[in-house]
């Protein structure tokens, strides 16, 4: 159980290097409530639903917004989309705000933990 663990977290570091901060495509803080969160998750999904929304992304768009909700609203979730955010880039964690992006993603991580 503990190697596949390791493997798992390991995979989690190295799988996914340049997808988008979820913090930032919510437009939250990482120090957000779960109330803003779900505040701004209404607002885009609104915006960007593909019945609402007639441009060629809009799917994949909402997609996306989906998936970050889905992460940040779910405390164990978040917490582990936190810790692993903060593993892998130690150095930028207090400057992820303003960068926009970070370098990681969790829904492989998320899927595979759920599985052991």
């Amino acid at each position: 159980m503990t190697e596949h663990l390791c493997m798992v977290l390991l995979l989690c570091v190295c799988a996914c290097n340049c997808l988008s901060d979820y913090y930032s495509v919510l437009g939250v803080s990482h120090s957000a409530s779960s109330r803003e969160i779900k505040k701004a998750f209404h607002k885009l999904a609104l915006k960007h639903h593909p019945d609402r929304n007639q441009s060629p992304n809009a799917q994949q768009t909402f997609t996306h917004i989906a998936r970050d909700y889905e992460v940040l609203f779910d405390r164990e979730k978040k917490r582990i989309y936190d810790q692993m955010d903060h593993l892998t880039n130690p150095v930028q964690d207090r400057k992820r705000d303003k960068m926009g992006f970070q370098h990681f993603s969790l829904g492989l991580c998320i899927l595979v933990s759920n599985k052991l």
